[in-house]
């Protein structure tokens, strides 16, 4: 092993036991070479499982990076074919050293388990394709199949930078127009970790089986960008999109047909510009006590920073929710963009949001919807502990209600009033009630407000159909306190005096006026 390779190693390695609190590492393996004999091994010993809420993580495990075909040095390869039937083992792996490496039209298959889904998830250690180390890999048209579990196609693994991978180490995987599937639980057909680069230009791409997201920005993130294409996931547990990091799709079609379409972890943000988004979520990941098309959350249960979001834009596009609410936050603030977007809400119970407690024990449940010519339409369901504000500017409609009683898929009672909302309505923007709504407070025109025979209470003051403004713009501002009624006093009776007898002569008669008190 040269004195480079070692170095970036140890790096690693360091970096490591900072993450993970590890107390030791070993190191094996042959040099440079561009052949079956390259290999690294990484002790590593993490405590929490990243890729799978459900994988059983063992206390100690060595990872080795080994492949059937290792590629370090500059080249182009053209109209190739690579195979892997082996466990814990790449067909093809890319050990950059910086150095620039096209594939054209590949034929990559990968069957044989991974012995920890864990780490294949992390590092990409049974994937058919690995990308790592510095490298700049080039792939163009071609073919990439794996049917093992926890084997993913292509994966992009920047975790040898001096901190630990969170800003990557430089490596970077520009594709276009290939086809990936994967057919193996705890397999993802594209995944960037550690900071890693990733751009995909027209890619097809299909998942079957469980926890199998089509794209995943998995531990320490990745920087993804995407453009055209198809995404579907068929499998449980295996939403399109799966973000701890930055991803950025432009017009292409994601589908998840038994899952969430989008997650996105605290602190990430995801924009999808002219794409369709289709999810049919009838069964829950994870700890998840609701179905949803799109989860904002942080995982870590009970952690909040108030200076971190979750972020989620969509604009010129079209998002169908078959199943459960569209977006739910949770243990997180979460804030949700959408701008010229049509959103098809196929489910019977008809909730547009939540924003509440969940299975990852949070209570900091904080939402921002922002609309721009958007229409939405139906229930806002904000939980007692949470904090929710509904932005409408120009174009946007919104014909529904806010409420605070809520109940998770089980039946089990959340919340009965709703917490902190605020409702913030912008010129050309209208709201129209369909049931009696209170909020915490308001800003706009209430002639812009149709009550549709509702009763809109903010803050304790009371708007009824008979109290409407009909022809003057009434704004109402933020209040802070509920009015108090002022103490009615009860009329104070004047003292009655008695009537004056008119004047007498009669002497006893005046003497007796004078005694009385």
């Amino acid at each position: 092993m040269n004195k480079q390779i070692l170095i970036r190693l140890l790096a690693i390695s360091t970096a490591a036991s900072v993450v993970f609190g590890l107390s030791a590492c070993n190191f094996g393996g042959q040099g440079e070479q561009t052949s079956a004999t390259s290999s690294s091994s990484i002790s590593t010993e993490p405590t929490t499982a990243e890729t799978s809420e459900t994988e059983t993580e063992p206390d100690k495990s060595q990872v080795d990076f080994k492949a059937v075909k290792t590629i370090s040095v500059e080249t182009t390869e053209k109209k190739k074919a690579y195979q892997s039937k082996g466990a814990d083992e790449c067909a093809v792996m890319v050990n950059g050293q910086k150095k620039k490496v096209s594939i054209a039209t590949p034929a990559i298959t990968k069957t044989g388990d991974s012995s920890n889904t864990v780490y294949s998830g992390m590092f990409g250690t049974n994937s058919g394709l690995l990308a790592m180390n510095t490298a700049k890999l080039y792939v163009t048209g071609g073919t990439i199949a794996t049917t093992g579990k926890g084997s993913a196609g292509l994966f992009a693994f920047a975790g040898f930078g001096e901190i630990g991978g969170i800003t990557g180490d430089g490596t970077t995987v520009t594709t276009s127009e290939i086809k990936v599937t994967t057919s193996g639980d705890d397999s993802p057909a594209i995944a960037a970790t550690y900071g890693a680069t990733l751009n995909m230009t027209k890619m097809s791409v299909i998942t079957d089986g469980k926890n199998s997201p089509a794209i995943l920005l998995g531990k320490d993130g990745g920087n993804v960008t995407v453009s055209g294409g198809a995404f579907v996931t068929n499998g449980l547990y295996s939403p399109a999109v799966n973000s701890t990091g930055t991803l950025t799709i432009k017009a292409a079609n994601l589908v998840a047909n038994n899952s969430e379409g989008v997650i996105i972890d605290d602190n990430s943000k995801t924009t999808l510009a002219d794409t369709n988004l289709t999810a049919n979520n009838t069964k829950r990941t994870g700890n998840a006590k609701f179905h949803n098309s799109v989860l904002l959350y942080q995982k870590e249960a009970g952690y909040f920073d108030n200076n971190t979001m979750a972020s989620f834009t969509m604009s010129n596009a079209t998002l169908t929710s078959k199943f459960g609410h569209v977006f739910h936050i949770t243990n997180t603030k979460g804030v949700v963009n959408l701008s010229n977007v049509k959103i098809i809400n196929e489910d019977k119970e008809g909730i547009l949001l939540s924003v509440c407690p969940d299975g990852w024990s949070g209570n900091n449940n904080v939402a921002i919807l922002n609309a721009t010519n958007t229409e939405l339409t139906g229930k806002i369901l904000v939980a007692k502990e949470g904090k929710f504000t509904l932005n409408l500017s120009t174009g946007s409609k919104f014909t529904g209600t806010i409420s605070g009683k809520i109940t998770d898929a089980d039946g089990n009672e959340v919340s009965k009033e709703p917490g902190i909302t605020h409702v913030n309505l912008g010129p050309g923007a209208t709201w129209t009630l369909t049931e009696d709504t209170y909020i915490t407070s308001f800003s706009g025109d209430m002639n812009n407000v149709n009550l549709n025979g509702h009763t809109l209470n903010v803050s304790g003051e009371t708007t009824s159909p008979t109290a409407a403004p009909t022809n003057k713009p009434v704004t109402v501002k933020k209040p802070t306190k509920k009015p108090t009624k002022k103490p009615t006093k009860k009329p104070t009776k004047k003292p009655t005096k008695k009537p004056t007898k008119a004047p007498t002569t009669d002497p006893n008669a005046q003497n007796n006026q004078n005694q009385n008190p």
